[in-house]
């Protein structure tokens, strides 16, 4: 089993999702690998590492920012030239229970059929983040206990998932020119096509995410990215582009209506309508 960590203005030693797989590995008696892929601007020295619990780490700088696409498909792509039948993905900023390691090896061992487990991840206020049921291009919050679900109703997210390798490779991977955004979403469309169910461990994970942003330069910029993922999505079908339609626009009258500001409409029609 290989973590495959990435970051973003973010020391690894500061990153909570570090800090807790750690101290999950630890109460479990397990060691690991760790990949980690860093789209800081300036790369950093990974000189506090247990090395009783991280076999071996191996570091990506990224100073260009390719985003999440990229880095999971990379250590996906490097722990299948290791021969490991298992990547856990991690972004750095989530929570994990000190059992997810232990129940996770359990519930793999108890159900060898399923290629994908995830998490059950709430927010800190305990409102549910994951998995989704996810209709429309969109992810909607579901209250889900510890069981087999299939794709078709719900979709996890990127945080906490792990994924057999051969059949992350099978699916396709991750879209590479998906930077942020329906990244996960995208992924998890990919691989419902091989695998019909995945299983939801009987662990609970604490997503920190914030939609409290009230700076409009900030918000416009984070829609600009928003606009260019859901442009660069793979689309199937007439269902599928008014599906992207409908979330992006969505999203743009909400910016409205919270900012008062109108240039989130213009930019739905620039970058998105209108942009490559």
């Amino acid at each position: 089993m290989i973590f495959i960590l990435v970051l973003y203005n973010c020391k690894l030693s500061d990153s909570a999702s570090y800090q807790t797989i750690t101290k999950s590995l630890i109460y479990a008696g397990k060691k690991a690998m760790l990949f980690v892929f860093d789209n800081s601007p300036e790369a950093q020295l990974l000189d506090d590492i247990d090395s009783t619990i991280w076999q071996h780490v191996e570091y990506v700088h990224c100073p260009e920012n390719k985003g999440l696409g990229v880095a999971y498909n990379q250590g996906a792509d490097y722990a299948k030239k290791n021969d490991m039948d298992w990547i856990v993905l991690l972004d750095q900023d989530t929570t994990f229970s000190e059992n997810y390691i232990s129940k996770l090896d359990e519930t793999i061992n108890q159900h060898s059929e399923i290629k994908l487990f995830a998490p059950i991840i709430q927010l800190k206020n305990q409102k549910p983040f994951s998995p989704t049921r996810y209709k429309h291009k969109r992810g909607y919050s579901a209250k889900l206990t510890s069981g087999v679900y299939s794709f078709s109703k719900y979709s996890p997210v990127n945080s906490g998932m792990v994924i057999n390798t051969n059949s992350f490779w099978e699916a396709g991977g991750y879209n590479p020119d998906i930077r942020l955004d329906f990244a996960d979403f995208q992924f998890i469309e990919r691989f419902r096509r091989v695998e019909k169910r995945f299983f939801l461990v009987d662990s609970v994970a604490i997503q920190d995410f914030s939609n409290d942003e009230k700076d409009v330069k900030k918000l416009q910029t984070r829609f600009k990215i928003y606009c260019e993922c859901a442009k660069k999505c793979e689309r199937k079908n007439i269902a599928d582009s008014l599906g992207y339609f409908y979330s992006v626009f969505r999203h743009a009258v909400g910016l409205t209506l919270k900012t008062k500001h109108p240039s989130f409409l213009r930019i739905f029609v620039t970058n998105y309508l209108l942009g490559k």
